[in-house]
């Protein structure tokens, strides 16, 4: 991360930042503690430079359940993960 989330605890966004060596394949998304994906944020090319994204707290049904959520990022240079909590 180039930034870690923020603000955290979050309602209703959260903002994140990667920072991105070279131009690669990139994979972003919020999965809940089960372990199941709740959105994707990004899949794509990107780079290099910074990755700005946002979860709006939603997912395919609607609105997420608060709790704790990881936020799981991919891409050539590695992986990064942090855990952010959704307040309601």
């Amino acid at each position: 991360w180039a930034r870690r989330p923020w603000p955290n605890p979050f309602n209703p966004t959260v903002n994140f930042r990667l920072a991105l060596a070279r131009r690669g394949e990139v994979a972003v998304g919020v999965y809940d503690l089960r372990g199941r994906l709740v959105r994707i944020l990004y899949r794509g090319v990107a780079g290099p430079g910074a990755l700005d994204l946002r979860w709006d707290g939603s997912g395919p049904q609607g609105p997420a359940a608060a709790g704790i959520y990881i936020v799981r990022g991919a891409m050539e240079q590695g992986r990064v993960a942090a855990a952010v909590s959704l307040v309601r």
